[in-house]
């Protein structure tokens, strides 16, 4: 499959994430220049403005809150 940067109509997308990791997760999106906040209410809002911004909030969440086994499984089946 291939992503494009075909442009969407940005998103506040409202992501349920422990808030442990809430801080690291918005901190690696700004450092991917994805538009996140940790908003007053708890949650990590995300501002989505195309695909591969999608993509990419979906992999670092991943890399955060994941099982060990998942991503080795996942990875495993990308190398396939």
């Amino acid at each position: 499959m291939h992503l494009s940067h075909t442009s969407l109509k940005p998103e506040h997308q409202i992501i349920r994430v422990p808030s442990c990791e809430r801080w690291r997760i918005q901190r690696r999106l700004r450092e991917l220049s994805v538009n996140a906040w940790c908003s007053t209410d708890g949650y990590l809002r995300v501002e989505v403005k195309d695909y591969v911004e999608s993509a990419q909030v979906w992999s670092v969440v991943q890399q955060f809150i994941a099982p060990r086994t998942d991503l080795v499984g996942w990875l495993e089946q990308c190398w396939s």
